[in-house]
């Protein structure tokens, strides 16, 4: 439960206190492009098979054809959010690394003591391997150099990290760059991303506006406010809604409250207080807890 970072939208007495198990998004713009960002917020398994991050579109309630492209519109406008409210944070270019020394100083440093490389994780490696992200595909991830930086300092990206300072020369930091980028992922390379469908930027505008002023109002708004604007408070309002920043560190939700329900008491919560929807299963809370574990928009299925 603490593992996959339940605690960020659910609050559980006792667990107030533990960090967001999700990567810090504030610098966003120093490591990641928007292209990978979009296919990554799309379908994280497409990148990394047991990733803990979970998946929001296109699932058992929203894989029809006008869900789909809706959720083209909204990866759309978060990704603009996040690279709209990042931190400057530049550097300078990685000097040039050795592939061949870099993997063997990869070795010696004992680095697979906390990371995977060539292989998928399994969930039944997190128990001794939770401490460090899975290093495959890095270089299909991140440029060069945010990642000598990081390796040369990386507390100052992310103070909250536990990756130690491993004290390397800026030669050696440069030849584990240089190995760590030549893993790539091509299928996730390959895929495209789609162009933005202003249309349907203005119709998610206008609803999330709707229910707060008149009709012609949030028209109005829609009509009057330029694109870049358009992208980023609609993107503001698909962070809130998806309770992003409760994995992530994002600039502008450092004092949002959690999305979902508190979980401290529902292991004694009524029966009649679950809704089963039409699923077919026994009526336990054992079952209920599993399904929805296994498949969150199931019971939403068969309603209008």
């Amino acid at each position: 439960f603490e593992r996959m970072g339940c605690h960020g939208c659910h609050k559980v007495e006792g667990l107030d206190t533990l960090r967001k198990v999700g990567p810090d998004l504030r610098k966003i713009n120093a490591k990641l492009t928007p292209e990978w960002v979009y296919k990554w917020i799309r379908n994280p398994k497409d990148f990394r098979k047991h990733t803990k991050m979970p998946r929001f579109f296109n699932l058992s309630n929203t894989n029809d054809e006008a869900s789909i492209k809706r959720a083209e519109t909204e990866i759309h406008a978060i990704t603009a959010y996040l690279y709209g409210n990042s931190q400057t944070d530049s550097y300078a270019a990685a000097p040039a690394g050795s592939a061949a020394k870099g993997k063997m100083l990869f070795e010696d440093l004992g680095c697979m003591g906390c990371h995977t490389l060539g292989a998928e994780d399994k969930p039944s490696d997190w128990d001794y391997r939770s401490r460090g992200p899975n290093l495959s595909g890095l270089g299909s991830k991140v440029n060069a150099r945010w990642l000598f930086a990081w390796l040369k300092n990386p507390k100052a990206y992310f103070p909250g990290t536990v990756m130690p300072n491993l004290r390397l020369s800026d030669a050696e930091a440069a030849n584990v760059a240089a190995f760590l980028l030549t893993s790539k992922n091509e299928a996730f390379d390959r895929e495209a991303v789609p162009a933005l469908d202003e249309a349907a930027l203005d119709q998610i505008m206008f609803e999330q506006n709707e229910s707060q002023m008149l009709v012609q109002e949030a028209k109005d708004k829609v009509a009057k406010t330029p694109l870049e604007e358009k992208k980023l408070a609609v993107g503001q309002r698909l962070v809130a809604h998806y309770g992003c920043f409760g994995c992530h560190e994002i600039s502008g939700f450092e004092k949002a409250n959690r999305i979902g329900t508190e979980l401290s008491d529902h292991g004694r919560k009524k029966m009649e207080q679950f809704e089963f929807g039409f699923v077919d299963i026994p009526r336990t809370r054992w079952d209920w807890f599993a399904q929805k574990l296994k498949d969150p928009r199931i019971f939403d299925e068969g309603h209008v």
